[in-house]
């Protein structure tokens, strides 16, 4: 029996022009999931947090400080990450970030806010 081969943990030497462009999705997502915590945050209050962490570092430091604090960490992670050539573990985090975080945030504002009540 094969083990699954683990694809996104290779190491490439030189990032392609795909890779840089899954980077640079990579600290959108970052950006943009910062920016919708922040309001969705303002809005809704702090329960619309699904990560324990993040609540706690939000009510320890404050909302802006404590997303600015931590979305900086992501990216220095990330920067990392890709810095040393872990690019398909860069794509995977990109594309878990889009479609786990980013998405329903934006499906939350662009959707569902709109039609609400005034």
């Amino acid at each position: 029996m094969e083990h699954a081969p683990w694809w996104f943990f290779r190491v490439s030497e030189k990032p392609s022009l795909f890779n840089k462009f899954i980077f640079l999705v990579f600290v959108l997502t970052q950006i943009f999931d910062g920016i919708f915590t922040y309001y969705g945050v303002k809005i809704f209050g702090m329960g619309i947090e699904a990560n324990p962490l993040i609540v706690l570092i939000m009510s320890s430091w404050g909302v802006g400080l404590g997303l600015v604090l931590v979305k900086t960490l992501g990216l220095i992670l990330g920067s990392s990450l890709y810095k040393v050539g872990f690019h398909n573990l860069v794509l995977v985090l990109t594309i878990f970030y889009l479609v786990i975080v980013v998405m329903p945030w934006a499906y939350l504002f662009f959707v569902v806010l709109p039609t609400l009540p005034s």
